[in-house]
């Protein structure tokens, strides 16, 4: 078994596993001038579930990294899901 299935053209910037407790910590980072919103997030998601490692009842972590900060829809989807925001803002 492979540990990512998606297209080997796509990445994730972050992977962090703790194989003992079965966590996978996950992390995206975009250099842009605009604020990263819900597109980003919803691909960032997408391409996360194709990690096959610890699929079976792993505890996944998301980290976002934006040097221009985030959209209010953004911020309210973080807090809601307990995602991790990072910005220069």
């Amino acid at each position: 078994m492979t540990p990512y299935t998606g297209d080997r053209n796509e990445k994730l910037d972050l992977i962090a596993l703790n194989k003992k407790t079965n966590e996978i910590f996950f992390g995206e980072a975009k250099w842009s001038n605009k604020p990263m919103g819900m597109n980003i997030y919803e691909n960032f998601k997408r391409k996360s579930q194709r990690v096959e490692w610890g699929k079976q009842n792993r505890k996944e972590y998301f980290a976002l990294f934006s040097k221009s900060g985030f959209t209010p829809e953004m911020k309210k989807t973080a807090k809601k899901g307990g995602h991790i925001l990072v910005s220069q803002r």
